[in-house]
């Protein structure tokens, strides 16, 4: 494999270094997503959903003393894709491993990543569609924030010759500003987290629809949601988009550091916290 140049140049604005602070107090929390969408989706009694326990996934091999975060499972369940920052909280590279059997397999840098800061691979429904976060440059221009990117493959297995495309950036429409996290519906339409304008004390949810296979202007989601000093990171979007998981901090009934809040699709109205009282993105 080629090696790749490393862009060695921190980012020094101020939506940077907001980005790193929080990052910076990433750890997995795919595992408790998971338990959540099997609650929400799957008919489990009250006594054995009680007795379930979030797992640390592939302990050892995906999950490591080093700095992995996110987490994106193929449809048919059998490859992850997530995030390593190499060395700790500086690049932010993405990786894959597959489950052969019931062992999980060694990760693989994805041929995509390594050069840039690349957070986040989620992907569509369908398992066609990878969407992740980068600082890489647009058109050859360093914009010095984070924008939302997309690769495409014709099939959503691992077989040979069936490769990611190269990234392709979402345009203006939807890179308006800094962005954290995007998901997307089944629909196409594209949920996603950013600020508004260079204010990072606000991070709000954004939704943009996909009509006619264009991106049309994002909508606030409103202050069911979104509010004044509320950093909303995460937005994980069900496939029939009937509820959103969503990582927040500075929550009025916030009962940890950080926690995971289900929202569901009435108008975006209905809320509650889902975590305990620990930090869901662990210690600093």
């Amino acid at each position: 494999m080629m090696s790749k140049q490393i862009n060695s140049s921190p980012l020094s604005s101020p939506r940077s270094r907001r980005r790193e602070e929080v990052l910076d107090k990433r750890a997995v929390w795919t595992a408790s997503v998971l338990i959540l969408l099997i609650a929400l989706v799957a008919p489990i009694n009250c006594k054995a959903q009680s007795e379930k326990e979030p797992a640390i996934i592939g302990e050892g091999i995906i999950s490591t003393p080093q700095d992995e975060f996110g987490g994106s499972l193929s449809p048919d369940g059998k490859t992850i894709y997530f995030d390593r920052s190499v060395p700790a909280h500086y690049l932010y590279t993405m990786w894959q491993s597959h489950l052969v059997g019931d062992k999980w397999q060694s990760p693989e840098l994805m041929s995509i990543s390594g050069q840039y800061r690349d957070s986040d691979p989620v992907l569509s429904p369908d398992g066609k569609k990878l969407l992740f976060v980068s600082d890489r440059p647009v058109d050859g221009v360093d914009r010095h924030h984070y924008e939302i990117w997309i690769c495409q493959r014709p099939e959503p297995d691992g077989r040979e010759g069936n490769k990611w495309s190269e990234p392709k950036n979402l345009g203006a429409v939807v890179n308006a500003h800094s962005q954290y996290f995007a998901s997307m519906a089944s629909s196409g339409n594209l949920y996603f987290s950013g600020t508004i304008a260079d204010d990072e004390s606000e991070i709000d949810i954004f939704v943009s629809e996909f009509v006619n296979g264009k991106y049309t202007t994002p909508k606030n989601l409103g202050p069911a949601i979104n509010g004044k000093g509320i950093v909303n990171i995460e937005a994980f979007v069900s496939p029939d988009e009937k509820f959103l998981l969503i990582g927040a901090f500075n929550r009025p009934d916030s009962v940890g550091s950080s926690d995971i809040y289900v929202k569901l699709q009435s108008r975006w109205r209905l809320e509650r916290a889902v975590t305990g009282d620990s930090d869901q993105y662990g210690s600093a």
